[in-house]
């Protein structure tokens, strides 16, 4: 039998070219995200009849590059309108990571004598993230039989797939990687497709990690931990520019030799256990397995992760465990001069690990050392990895990088790093032992400031909530300094800034310092606060947006908007363990929709300010793009993003230019759209990521998105009625001095059907005849009514009655569906 690879440079076996091959193709992305037809290669007609395929046969696709893969040819939408001068390949996301394709890259579509063959035995792994909801008694011994039944419907499967399996409930599932397919009739070295049958064997050679749900368990309410020590990264020897931490009180840490120390470890629990799977079959004796380890090679491993998150520190924990050699490659270790001395120093370090076996070959920064757009290196280091895979082989490979994506192509796959652990950004639980330890504190004390500040530094790694520390004690330091020369000089310091008193890290306050007391450098909350609006979480400093200052108060008639909200938004922050229990669905976006200047935007600014939530505001014109595949890449780095700074809040303004029906749209508009709908609810469920959208023509929208699971709730913001009118007026008038004549009651009555917008103009108008009198030099600077009706007279009033009745129109459709 032989092992079909994912990402082959070999050459591929015989065509039958009955025709000319289709060339100038260029693979671009396909939304779709079912398993089912994943390895779909979908073709303008043109191309189909060049090559001689019909929908349904078998093409092989081979790059420019020497990559080669298999798939199922099938006709691409026609709606595309003009006919680009290069025809897309569009494959999926599961397609091109399975044989290594790069989106943009030209390739060549022809005929072949290859087919599907029957696969004899799968090897998979269990990939599933920590925040998957994996655990259930219901499920026990019941997730190979799971993905058999997922296997069933596929068409065709191949090495290097993660696909995901849903449990006895939803909210239950686990995530599988395809590690290898094995099959007589498959030709040797060279990549096919393959088909499931009832005989298949399906192994898991790592087990399937099942958890417990009790209540101890360090994964319940959506975070991880571990039993003692700080969290994600907080590391010794100053590693990634922190501070060596004193280790908590808590008992140390249970680890055999075959296993990670995890003292000062924390928020890494899961990759630690993944990690240990790997340390205890490569150190154990065969008789201590009781089995011949010839029958499993070992797995090269990838770490990845946003900076600061951990990777450096596993990378050290498993330096220090009892491998006879510990090899070190990357660019920054690299001889220099030529390329050959470089490349034959890899090969040189990697023999070493093997004449010094059980080894460790630690690849750090693999994304500097072998980028997707250099060969140098990555030819010989995918070389060296495919010599690990021979029987007997105990020699662990683990790599680091901050983006999968970043890494050369042609190191993934079975030959190659087949194991990824992604490393998450720490939880609120994380954050706050983190900042526990900082403050010299024992990491699980109930301290008020490490609490305070730990929500809010939602999207913060380790690194960043170090970080913030230092520049927080700074600014004690300074305040400190500040306070001692004030009180030398015989007077009291200037007061905090603060209503409330502001806690110390000693139990006192910052209360104005007198003659007797003494001032403390320790850092407060203010001194926090201002560091706050230096240091920015990692995961959103390439899209970061600054937090609106907009306030509920600050929006006329607002009330009844903001408890939806509060339903919507402030229930799940606080009371996320009884709607778990009673098993609620809550809605996971909101579209605000009415006519324009009725302060939609304004709301989705209230909105992110109130709950303190992280804030990613985009216009929808600003998704699209002149090239193709670069909106589609860009909602999906939108959500990417918010994931990682989760609870986060997604604001898509004027969502309309990029949710229109499909209908009504050409190819590049679909696609976006498509994509959206596929973040927002498809195969990855989002978590604490809130998506809120405002737009003036609701009925352009594709229905798809207004359906539960995208869109739950709908809120019309129509014209303030006149309550809110009079708010508005008030508000906008606070601080100018108003004449006897003017009637808030008369104005609200007279600008019925005006939008808020409006009003706030005709307001701000009615005020600058009294300032051009106060700039000539006149007494009376009062603003009277007659101005109010000049202003009136010069704002046009842009709400037509036909306007509201087409919003009403929407609105009852809506109540009736």
């Amino acid at each position: 039998m032989s092992a079909a690879p994912s990402t082959p440079q070999a050459k591929a076996g015989k065509k039958k070219m009955l025709m000319t091959d289709t060339q100038h193709a260029v693979v671009r992305l396909h939304p779709g995200t079912q398993l089912e037809s994943a390895f779909r290669v979908h073709l303008m007609t043109e191309s189909l009849a060049e090559a001689n395929l019909k929908t349904g046969d078998i093409c092989e696709i081979s790059s420019d590059d020497g990559t080669v893969g298999y798939g199922i040819a099938w006709r691409a939408d026609d709606r595309a309108g003009n006919r680009p001068k290069t025809r897309p390949a569009k494959m999926t996301e599961t397609f091109k990571n399975a044989f290594g394709f790069l989106d943009g890259s030209r390739v060549t579509v022809s005929q072949t004598d290859a087919k599907v063959y029957p696969a004899e035995r799968m090897v998979l792994s269990d990939v599933t993230p920590p925040e998957f909801n994996s655990a259930d008694d219901l499920d026990a011994g019941m997730w190979e039989i799971r993905v058999k039944n997922t296997f069933v419907s596929c068409e065709a499967l191949a090495p290097g797939v993660t696909f995901e399996v849903s449990g006895s409930r939803a909210s239950r599932k686990k995530r599988f990687y395809i590690d290898s397919i094995d099959s007589r009739e498959a030709p040797a070295d060279t990549p096919s497709l393959f088909s499931f049958r009832a005989n298949t064997d399906i192994s898991f050679p790592g087990g399937i990690v099942v958890t417990s749900t009790n209540e101890s368990h360090p994964r319940q309410n959506g975070g991880s931990s571990t039993p003692n020590g700080i969290m994600n990264g907080i590391v010794a020897n100053g590693t990634n520019g922190m501070r060596s931490m004193a280790p908590s009180p808590s008992p140390a840490p249970v680890h055999t030799p075959y296993q990670l120390n995890t003292e000062g470890v924390g928020g890494l629990l899961d990759a630690c256990q993944k990690l240990n799977k790997h340390l205890r079959w490569l150190l154990s004796t065969v008789e201590e397995l009781n089995c011949n380890r010839n029958l499993v090679p070992t797995h090269p491993i990838l770490l990845h992760g946003y900076e600061g998150t951990g990777k450096t520190l596993l990378l050290d924990r498993l330096a220090e465990a009892p491998f006879r050699k510990v090899v070190r490659v990357d660019r920054d270790n690299l001889p220099g001069g030529t390329i050959s001395a470089n490349k034959k120093f890899i090969k040189d370090s990697f023999a070493d690990a093997v004449n010094e076996q059980p080894a460790l070959v630690i690849l750090d920064d693999l994304d500097l050392l072998t980028p997707t757009d250099d060969t140098h290196y990555a030819s010989i280091v995918r070389t060296e990895l495919k010599n690990l895979r021979k029987p007997g082989m105990r020699v662990m490979v683990v790599a680091a990088s901050k983006k999968r994506s970043d890494i050369h192509h042609s190191l993934f796959g079975p030959q190659g790093l087949n194991i990824s652990i992604e490393l998450p950004i720490p939880n609120l639980q994380a954050r706050e032992q983190i900042l526990n330890v900082l403050l010299g504190k024992p990491a699980y004390a109930k301290d008020t400031l490490s609490t305070v500040i730990a929500e809010k530094t939602h999207g913060y790694t380790a690194k960043d909530v170090a970080l913030l520390h230092d520049t927080a004690a700074y600014n004690g330091f300074s305040r400190f300094d500040d306070e001692c020369a004030e009180q030398a000089m015989g007077r009291s310091p200037t007061p905090p800034a603060y209503d409330d008193i502001i806690p110390r890290l000693d139990g006192s306050s910052s209360a104005p310092c007198t003659p007797s007391s003494k001032p403390s450098p320790e850092p407060t909350l203010k001194d926090f606060e201002l560091a706050l609006k230096e240091i920015k979480p990692t995961a959103l400093r390439e899209i970061f947006t600054e937090k609106p200052k907009t306030k509920w108060t600050d929006i006329g008639g607002s009330d009844s908007v903001k408890e939806r909200f509060d339903e919507a938004i402030e229930w799940p922050l606080r009371h996320g363990d009884l709607i778990q229990r009673l098993g609620v669905q809550m809605p996971k976006g909101v579209l605000l929709y009415g006519p324009p200047g009725c302060s939609k935007t304004l709301t989705a600014q209230a909105v992110a300010n109130t709950y303190n939530l992280n804030f990613i505001a985009i216009k929808g014109a600003e998704l699209i793009s002149m090239y193709v595949g670069e909106s589609e890449r860009a909602v999906r780095e939108v959500f990417s993003k918010a994931k990682q700074a989760a609870p986060c809040v997604i604001f898509f303004d004027e969502i309309d230019s990029i949710g229109s029906e499909r209908d009504s749209t050409g190819t590049k508009g679909l696609n976006v759209l498509t994509t959206l709908l596929n973040e927002m609810d498809g195969f990855e469920a989002l978590k604490d990521v809130f998506i809120l959208a405002a737009t003036n023509k609701p009925t352009s929208l594709d229905p798809a998105l207004l359906r539960p699971g995208r869109f739950d709730s709908h809120v019309y913001v129509g014209p303030p009625n006149e309550v809110a009118r009079k708010e508005i007026i008030m508000l906008t008038t606070r601080g100018a001095t108003l004449a006897k004549d003017v009637n808030f009651d008369y104005l609200a009555a007279d600008l019925e059907g005006w939008s808020g917008a409006e009003i706030v103009r005709i307001c701000q108008n009615a005020k600058l005849p009294a300032l051009r009198r106060a700039l000539k030099g006149e007494e009376d600077t009062r603003v009277t009514a007659a101005d109010f009706g000049t202003a009136r007279a010069g704002v046009r009033k842009g709400i037509t009655p036909e306007m509201l009745e087409e919003f009403e129109a929407f609105t009852s459709k809506l109540s009736q569906e």
